[in-house]
């Protein structure tokens, strides 16, 4: 008979075209107006009551005395998420969103500095063809007078912050709480977003009419998209197929941003030219290739 598709992975699937239009919507109250600051922790605090009935799926106990483990989680992926804001200020997201994709690779070399894991000829080979697609993408970026070389530099921050948030969550969560830890690291983020907020001098929260609406969509599109892939790693034993569908957000930033860029008002494929789209496709493409190995590779390591 017939492989049969699983209808789970068309939740992943779905996130991955969410998360692209919420950063197309964001780089649209970007040009609006918002700041960087105040688009980050919007996002922030929207994600905190999507993330509240987690605490209720599989609830275990989580002694106050190991709160620091989910906290320091937290803490990775503020300052992971605060690089991918900053970056997509500065660069295009057809760009930014396909170097988020290594963060499979800093996954397997931070299981290899933590855990003391041994990295495979799959991965060493997944590593080479993420870097060689950086280096593709960002051929005409890295141009003096150009804000795509800090861009860059900012998503390869915020791959190995996730990456290593990922290798702590694959050690911790399970015997400290579960999906109670789990559930703890959107409201540490939300928490921090709070405290930043009250010390700040300026008015972080206030946004210009113009760009309230796309900062305020954009948000709550990742907070969704966010919440239905801890779903989908939750309620299906197929971390392998989840992520593979998840990384294929890059193909969709440039799918989205060159057939539909004009419903964002986004210029990127006008500003950027049809050659470095093209680099910027190819170099997706060997990113891709170098994550589809990697998960492949880890999927097998742990069977």
């Amino acid at each position: 008979m017939p492989m049969q598709f699983p209808l789970y992975l068309i939740i992943p699937a779905l996130s991955a075209v969410v998360y692209t239009v919420s950063s197309l919507l964001h780089k649209r109250g970007y040009d609006s107006g918002a700041g960087t600051l105040q688009t980050f922790h919007w996002a922030n605090l929207i994600g905190i009551p999507f993330f509240l009935p987690m605490f209720f799926v599989q609830p275990e106990a989580l002694p106050l005395n190991e709160l620091w483990r989910p906290a320091l989680t937290a803490g990775l992926i503020f300052l992971g998420s605060w690089s991918t804001f900053a970056a997509v200020k500065l660069g295009d997201v057809s760009m930014v969103t396909p170097i988020l994709g290594t963060k499979v690779v800093f996954v397997a070399l931070g299981n290899m500095a933590i855990a003391g894991q041994q990295l495979s000829t799959a991965l060493w080979i997944a590593s080479a063809l993420a870097t060689l697609g950086i280096m593709v993408i960002g051929k005409a970026d890295w141009k003096p007078g150009r804000a795509g070389g800090m861009a860059i530099l900012l998503c390869l921050g915020s791959a190995f912050f996730f990456g290593l948030t990922d290798v702590l969550i694959g050690m911790w969560a399970q015997s400290h709480g579960g999906m109670t830890f789990l559930a703890c690291i959107p409201q540490f983020i939300g928490l921090f977003s709070l405290i930043a907020v009250s010390l700040s001098p300026q008015p972080l929260l206030r946004l210009a009419p113009t760009s309230r609406r796309w900062v305020i969509s954009g948000g709550l599109l990742l907070a969704a998209q966010g919440m239905a892939m801890g779903v989908a790693l939750a309620f299906f034993n197929d971390t392998t197929g989840v992520n593979i569908l998840y990384s294929t957000r890059g193909l969709w930033s440039l799918i989205l941003v060159w057939f539909a860029g004009a419903w964002f008002a986004n210029r990127e494929r006008g500003n950027a030219g049809r050659i470095t789209m093209i680099y910027r496709l190819a170099g997706t493409m060997l990113i891709f290739a170098g994550v589809v190995l990697a998960v492949m590779d880890r999927s097998e390591a742990s069977n």
